[in-house]
């Protein structure tokens, strides 16, 4: 796989429209963005990288000159943030990388995934604080992008909908390559008029992944990615890397106990529990929900109602700055009810506390069970944890039973709530 980085956009500042610097040129740690970009990219073996800078830049970029692999095109004109591609072989799969991003991705895996489905074009999708006020990507069940939301304007969107940010971070096929004439470049939005595109015939694929991925639009966010590389955040969460993780149920640690929830209105965040998770995504480790939801087998909540009140979920979290790397529910109960769904009435090694979900999530993250965490509001969670391998803490402002059932299983710390929990962990 060949990549380009788009680094021809101009400014010489954050605030003040000018000509003299690219974005990438901007220094973070001990490097500019753009060696950032190419290390990364020359690490993960990628073949050929071009990359795409204005004219004037020369001397600026001459340690260009010393990676091997590695092209500068230098534009005497503009073509946009995409028209270059035409410029760069056309025959195999071409990863796209703004010029503005700061990336630790394990490429080789985000490559298979593409292949493996025969996409025209794979974007890098992430969950991100405040969707609400970004494009969110919609997907259909066989993963594939259906629309793209755009970010509220007048107004909250009166639907509900999973936190799912696509990025412009994408490998492009060469059955989509194709379309490009490199006789004739010519200045292209790669957003407008590659992505959105593919995303109406169906062509695109969302990799999701909780991989390190950031824009640095403001200095703001390139002082926050600053100290983040500083912590080592970005490598951590490199899924080349065993991740940390906390798990956590939902009722009683996350939402409030006591409402029986089957529809997105009836559930409430706990105060606290929100500023907590956002804490763990500021530290660099993984936010997984697990929770059995039996109102599903019982008949009181269909399927995609289920799929409705975990998307409120994401989103009353993502409007408080914070959000859920993944959620895990086991719909499964093992008795029969009047109106039980017999699609879920059964045994099942997801149900806590069985270790199916942790299992499953644990492959998917590159999950190192014995550094993480499941906390949860009951002695069955505690239960869980220690099936699965984890260190395991109680909270005791949620399920006001929570010995009822495994109430042998101790857990190795006690808290009042989530938020006493992760402000002890974490420090």
């Amino acid at each position: 796989m060949n990549a380009l980085i788009s680094a021809s956009s101009y400014r010489s500042d954050f605030s003040t429209p000018g000509y003299q610097n690219a974005k990438s040129l901007e220094v973070i740690g001990d490097k500019t963005l753009l060696e950032h970009q190419v290390d990364s990219l020359l690490k993960n073996g990628i073949d050929q990288i071009f990359v795409v800078l204005p004219k004037g830049s020369e001397e600026a970029t001459r340690f260009l000159q010393n990676k091997r692999g590695v092209h500068s095109i230098f534009l005497s004109k503009p073509l946009g943030t995409g028209g270059a591609i035409a410029l760069v072989p056309l025959d195999e799969d071409l990863l796209f990388v703004p010029g503005n991003l700061f990336f630790e991705v394990d490429l080789p895996s985000m490559l298979r995934f593409h292949q493996e489905r025969e996409a025209l074009l794979t974007c890098l999708s992430r969950p991100e604080p405040h969707p609400e006020k970004k494009d969110v990507l919609t997907l259909k069940d066989n993963g594939r992008g259906f629309i793209i939301l755009p970010k509220e304007t007048t107004g909250a969107r009166d639907f509900f909908y999973s936190n799912l940010i696509p990025t412009d971070f994408a490998i492009l096929s060469p059955d989509l390559l194709c379309t490009f004439d490199p006789d004739d470049p010519w200045p292209l939005d790669f957003h407008k008029e590659t992505f959105e595109p593919t995303l109406a015939v169906e062509g695109l694929y969302s990799y999701f992944s909780p991989e390190y991925a950031s824009e640095i639009t403001n200095a703001e966010t390139l002082a926050k990615v600053t100290r983040d590389l500083k912590a080592g955040i970005p490598a951590q969460k490199c899924l080349k890397n065993p991740q940390k993780a906390f798990f956590l149920d939902r009722d009683g640690t996350i939402n409030v106990f006591g409402d029986f929830v089957v529809r997105p209105d009836m559930l409430h965040l706990i105060p606290g529990a929100a500023e907590a998770i956002k804490k763990i995504n500021d530290a660099g480790y993984l936010a997984i929900c697990v929770t059995n939801q039996p109102v599903v087998a019982r008949g009181e909540c269909t399927p995609q109602e289920m799929a409705n009140i975990l998307a409120n979920l994401e989103m009353l979290l993502g409007k408080e700055g914070a959000y859920l790397d993944a959620i895990y529910y086991c719909p499964h109960f093992p008795k029969e009810f009047p109106g039980s769904d017999k699609r879920f009435t059964k045994e099942c090694r997801c149900r806590k506390p069985g270790t199916g979900l942790i299992e499953e999530a644990a492959k998917a993250f590159n999950i190192d069970l014995s550094s993480s965490w499941f906390i949860g509001d009951t002695c069955r969670d505690v239960k869980t944890g220690q099936n699965a391998g984890t260190h395991t803490a109680l909270v005791l402002e949620g399920d006001p039973n929570p010995g009822k059932r495994y109430g042998e299983a101790v857990p190795e710390k006690t808290y009042r709530n989530l938020k006493e929990a992760i402000d002890d962990i974490l420090g």
